[in-house]
């Protein structure tokens, strides 16, 4: 395995984790959860998402979403060149992963 492709498959897993571990609002009521990404560097590793389901609720990948649709995620992936995105994203109940230096 090459190590773009480790890299990127790393980052699904994480992403995927997070719904274990995180208390989204109203979690309880959702029947679904969203991953989606904005300028994602993830490649073709968010196939092995589909048809995958995470504490019992299933998993939707959108891909390169825009920041209107980001905010009715939980969670949003965002590539390399989206700090501003992130900060358009803190009034709203996602939670916002990236893998750019200095991310936080």
């Amino acid at each position: 395995m090459g190590k773009i492709l480790a890299r990127r498959l790393l980052k699904q897993l994480f992403c995927t984790i997070f719904f274990k571990f995180v208390d989204f609002p109203d979690s309880d009521n959702l029947t679904q959860y969203t991953l989606c990404t904005y300028q994602d560097d993830l490649g073709d590793s968010l196939l092995t998402l589909l048809d995958k389901q995470v504490s019992g609720k299933s998993l939707i990948v959108l891909r390169n979403q825009d920041v209107e649709q980001l905010k009715h995620c939980q969670i949003a992936y965002l590539g390399v060149s989206a700090a501003t995105v992130a900060a358009q994203l803190k009034r709203f109940p996602v939670l916002t992963v990236g893998s750019a230096p200095n991310f936080c």
